[in-house]
């Protein structure tokens, strides 16, 4: 015997089967089905994102969410696969991604934030002569300074809220070339500031 639940609405219900033949019936055998759309599964989402990736139901609606607003639509294929266009999104913005059937039942939704990708611009370093004992400059607010020369590693620092930074080093020599790098609250690290020592700024 086969019983077709695919055209149910999404919840859980209970049936009873009963089996007889012309002498006598079977005691009555109670079966619970949930009918439930499984929860899509996504990969990770960056600000550098034009698309969220995943797996849902098979030929499932994806719909993607920022706040209360859907900002994509798409379809899984017959494998479950899906891959939806979405406007790129700022670092921390939290979308939920959840799946629909063909018949209006709705998973749980994913859940997540969105990541920080993307590397802080080059710091702009003041000049540094020889007699000079601190290096100043500005990066992205909060990001971790290191000062380097081609050798050793001389400095690590913080910028301020603003941005603002300020490194003690030993005193270099003329024409030693120093170089800068900020690295982001998550991890990311910008390219690298070469300051050239000068004997007068």
């Amino acid at each position: 015997m086969t019983l077709d639940v695919s055209k149910l609405p999404n919840g859980v219900y209970t049936f009873g089967i009963i089996i007889s033949n012309s002498q006598k019936s079977s005691a009555i055998t109670k079966v619970t089905i949930n009918k439930i759309v499984v929860t899509p599964k996504v990969g990770t989402v960056s600000n550098t994102s034009s698309s969220v990736s995943g797996t849902a139901e098979a030929k499932a609606a994806i719909y993607v969410k920022a706040s209360s607003k859907v900002i994509g639509k798409g379809v899984a294929d017959t494998k479950g696969k899906f891959k939806v266009t979405i406007p790129k999104q700022k670092a921390g913005t939290k979308l939920s991604i959840y799946a629909k059937d063909a018949i209006g039942n709705t998973s749980k939704s994913f859940n997540l934030a969105v990541k920080d990708k993307i590397a802080p611009s080059k710091p702009m370093v003041n000049p540094v002569t020889y007699r000079d004992t601190v290096v100043t400059g500005t990066t992205e607010a909060k990001a971790a300074i290191t000062i380097k020369t081609r050798t050793k590693t001389l400095k690590y620092a913080k910028a301020d809220s603003k941005g603002k930074f300020r490194a003690t080093i030993s005193r270099q020599k003329t024409g030693t070339t120093l170089y800068v790098t900020a690295k982001d609250p998550s991890g990311n690290v910008s390219s690298a500031t070469a300051v050239k020592v000068k004997t007068r700024r």
